[in-house]
């Protein structure tokens, strides 16, 4: 292989790396990072009161169950 596409090769592997790297490292248009959102509840959040399930901190979810299947017939001659 001649010295120029040696040359050639070895030159746009680094700038592939410097591009992959500049592109890692930017941060994109218009995005900012902000402060991440509060991880407890504010303080208008009520707690919970006794047997209140829904709009309060502390609840429970509403979950449907599944209906188990019926037994199966037994199969006798």
């Amino acid at each position: 292989m001649p010295a120029r596409r040696r040359l050639l090769i070895a030159l746009l592997a680094v700038c592939t790396a410097v591009l992959v790297t500049v592109m890692i490292l930017k941060q994109p248009a218009g995005t900012h990072r902000g402060q991440p959102p509060p991880t407890a509840p504010g303080p208008d959040t009520p707690r919970c009161a006794d047997g209140q399930t829904e709009g309060c901190v502390g609840g429970t979810a509403a979950v449907i169950m599944a209906v188990p299947a019926p037994p199966a017939a037994s199969a006798a001659p």
